[in-house]
C-alpha cells in the first residue's frame, strides 16, 4: 500500500503499476533506469511493447497519486521516487514481502525471491555485512543409491552417484556420504539415485529431499542411450547432474536468516554475472563473509578472486590494487585446494586475464578438467587457455562441450558468450551472433554479451542491429563509444587478439558516414 505524507492511500489499481513502485521503494536512492524497469516488468515482450507500457503505467501511477503526482519523477533515462510516498511493507506486520502482489514475469519473480532472502529477517547492521556462515560448517548431503540393485544397473546408479559427489564438492562447503545412515535430526539433503532399463535405453532419475522437515526439493528423469553415437557432445551424465545441483544451490532460502555457507557462496556467485554493479556488489561483500568465516577457504577465495576480475575489467583498469587483489586470491586459493576443480579453473581465468601468463593457465586449467571434466568452469577455462595458447579448435571444441554441461546452470549466458568469442576466430560469424544473442535473451543486462553483439553485427554488416544494440549498452554505459573497442584497457580482448577491433571500428566509421 502507498501512502502520501499527509496519510492519503494513493495505491494504483494495477499490479505492475504496484511493480515499479516496488522496485522503485527498494532501490539504492529509490531510482532505477527505465530500461532496468522494463527488464523486469517486461521482459518477454519487444522493446517498443515495453516502451508503451511503462508510459501508461506511469501515467496511470500519476493519476492515483493526485496531488503527489510530482512525487515520481521522471527523465529520458530514468525514474525516481520522492520520499513523500511511503510504501507500507506486508513483512513489517508479519507477513511476506509483498505477498499479495503478483506479476506474470519471470525477472519479477527473479527480483522478488533475491529480494525476500534478505528482507524476510533482521537485517546486518551495515549494508555491506551478511550473516557470518558458522566457522567449519559444511551442508551434508547424503547420495543413496538401491544397494538390492546389482549388475549392469547398480553400475550406472554407483557411476551417476560418483559423478554427482564430484560435482558438488566442487560447488561449495559440503560433505558428500555415500549410502550411509544420516541421523534423520540432522539439517541435510538426501539425494535418491535410480537406474532402470527401457528397451535401448537406461532411465535414471534422482529426487532431493531436505530433511529433517522432508521437504520435496526436486526431482528429475533423463534417458540415454548408450549405443547411440555420442557425436562429440560432454557426458551424458554431467548436464543432469548440473541440473540437480543448479535446483539445490538456487531454492527459495531466506539468506538473512540462514548461514549455510553452500547457501551464501552460491547465492553471492550467482550475483557476479548479472551486469548490475549493486549485484556485483553485494556478491563480493557476502563472500567477503563466507571468506573471513572459513577455515577451508579455497573455493570462496576464487570466487572473490574471480570478482574483483570482473569488477577490474568493467572499470576498463587491470593495473590497480583491485587487480593485484584478484591475483593474490586467486593464488591462494591455489595453495589451499589443489583438487577442486572449479576453484583451480577460476584461478586460471584470473591469471590469464590479469597477469597474462597463458601457460600457468593452461596448466591449472588442464589440472582442473583431470579432476572433474563435467565441471563447466574448468572446460570454459581450459578451452581459454588453449585459445591464448594458439590452440584455436581445441580451444572451441572445449568451450562447447562445457557450454553442453553449463546449460541448466543460472548463468548459462557466461558459456554462450564464451562461444561466441572463441567463434570470432573461424570467422563463423553466424554462429557467434546466434550463441551472443541467446546470452543477451537470457540475461539482458549481461554488458560482455551486448558489447560482442555490437562487434559481430558490425562485421555481419547489420549497421541497424548494431546501432540496437549500442543504445542498450549506453543505458549501462553511459559514455561507450565503439571506438573504445581498439582501447587495450576495454573488456574485448578476443575481439583484439583476432584482429577484429580495427576492422569493427573502420565499419562503424562508414555506418556514421553513411
Amino acid at each position: 500500500m502507498c501512502r502520501g505524507s499527509g496519510g492519503a492511500d494513493i495505491t494504483p489499481r494495477g499490479a505492475r503499476e504496484k511493480g515499479i513502485l516496488a522496485l522503485l521503494a527498494l532501490a539504492p536512492e529509490r531510482a532505477r533506469s527505465r530500461n532496468w524497469l522494463k527488464t523486469k516488468l517486461w521482459s518477454e515482450r519487444f522493446d517498443t511493447q515495453a516502451n508503451t507500457s511503462l508510459r501508461r503505467a506511469l501515467s496511470n501511477i500519476r493519476k492515483a497519486f493526485g496531488p503527489y503526482a510530482d512525487c515520481l519523477i521522471t527523465d529520458r533515462v530514468n525514474i525516481r521516487l520522492a520520499p513523500d510516498v511511503i510504501i507500507l511493507n506486508d513483512a513489517t506486520s508479519g507477513g511476506e514481502l509483498l505477498e499479495d502482489l503478483f506479476i506474470n514475469d519471470p525477472e519479477f519473480d527473479d527480483w522478488l525471491r533475491d529480494t525476500r532472502m534478505f528482507f524476510d529477517a533482521p537485517q546486518p547492521s551495515s549494508a555491506l555485512e551478511s550473516p557470518a556462515p558458522h566457522t567449519s560448517y559444511r551442508r551434508v548431503m547424503s547420495i543413496s543409491t538401491d544397494e538390492a540393485v546389482s549388475g549392469e544397473a547398480g553400475l550406472l546408479q554407483n557411476m551417476l552417484g560418483d559423478i554427482l559427489a564430484e560435482r558438488l564438492v566442487a560447488t561449495g562447503p559440503v560433505e558428500v556420504y555415500r549410502n550411509q545412515r544420516i541421523d534423520p535430526k540432522m539439517p541435510h539433503d538426501r539425494i535418491d539415485v535410480t537406474a532402470y532399463p527401457v528397451g535401448s535405453q537406461w532411465v535414471f532419475s534422482l529426487s532431493i529431499v531436505e530433511a529433517p522437515k522432508s521437504r520435496h526439493v526436486w526431482s528429475g528423469r533423463t534417458r540415454i542411450d548408450f549405443t547411440a553415437k555420442s557425436n562429440g557432445e560432454s557426458n551424458p551424465f554431467a548436464r543432469f547432474c548440473n541440473e540437480a545441483i543448479a535446483a539445490l544451490a538456487d531454492r527459495k532460502i531466506n539468506l538473512a536468516a540462514n548461514s549455510d555457507p553452500f547457501f551464501v557462496m552460491n547465492f553471492a556467485s550467482a550475483r557476479l554475472f548479472t551486469g548490475q554493479n549493486s549485484d556485483l556488489r553485494t556478491g563480493m561483500a557476502l563472500l567477503d563473509t563466507v571468506v573471513s568465516h572459513q577455515t577451508d577457504a579455497a573455493l570462496p577465495l576464487a570466487w572473490r578472486g574471480f570478482a574483483k576480475l570482473t569488477k577490474a575489467l568493467d572499470s576498463s583498469d587491470t593495473t590497480t590494487e583491485l587487480a593485484v587483489s584478484a591475483m593474490e586470491d586467486a593464488s591462494k586459493a591455489v595453495a589451499l585446494s589443489s583438487s577442486n576443480s572449479t576453484a583451480l579453473a577460476l584461478a586460471a581465468h584470473v591469471h590469464l586475464l590479469l597477469s597474462g601468463d597463458a601457460d600457468y593457465a593452461r596448466f591449472l586449467a588442464q589440472k582442473a578438467l583431470t579432476i572433474d571434466e563435467e565441471d563447466p568452469y574448468a572446460g570454459f577455462a581450459a578451452g581459454t587457455a588453449a585459445f591464448y595458447n594458439g590452440e584455436t579448435q581445441r580451444g572451441l571444441d572445449l568451450v562447447r562441450w562445457s557450454r553442453e554441461c553449463a546449460q541448466p546452470l543460472t548463468n548459462s549466458f557466461f558459456w554462450d558468450v564464451q562461444n561466441a568469442i572463441l567463434g570470432l576466430s573461424t570467422h563463423d560469424f553466424d554462429d557467434c551472433y546466434s550463441s551472443a544473442l541467446l546470452a543477451s535473451a537470457k540475461m539482458p543486462t549481461y554488458r560482455p554479451a551486448l558489447r560482442y553483439l555490437i562487434a559481430i553485427a558490425l562485421l555481419k554488416n547489420l549497421p541497424d542491429e548494431a546501432n540496437r544494440y549500442v543504445l542498450r549498452l549506453r543505458q549501462l554505459e553511459p559514455n561507450f563509444d565503439v571506438r573504445r573497442f581498439i582501447e587495450d584497457e576495454y573488456p574485448v580482448p578476443s575481439l583484439r587478439r583476432v584482429g577484429l577491433s580495427e576492422e569493427t571500428v573502420s565499419r562503424a566509421a562508414r555506418m556514421i558516414e553513411q
